[in-house]
């Protein structure tokens, strides 16, 4: 079920490059939902929330490259803080 999905990502990587490929709720600047996972990662699964964290700070860092509004870049690393 997820091959396709793998393989579309791969794919996208290799023509556009990384930054022009990302997708989710970081490149988004969703930061509400980004709070939301980590919520709920820190009520369900702790010890996963710091690679949360540090994963979503490359994408916020990648994203940026890409052309990331400033301000949206500064509500995510917020997010990301708390």
């Amino acid at each position: 079920m997820l091959a396709p999905l793998a393989r579309t990502v791969l794919d996208n990587i290799m023509e556009q490059g990384v930054e022009s490929s990302l997708t989710g709720p970081v490149e988004r600047g969703d930061v509400l939902t980004v709070a939301a996972h980590l919520r709920a990662l820190e009520k369900r699964v702790p010890t996963l929330a710091p690679m949360y964290r540090v994963m979503s700070g490359r994408l916020v860092e990648m994203a940026r490259r890409g052309g990331m509004d400033k301000v949206a870049v500064r509500k995510m690393e917020k997010a990301l803080e708390d």
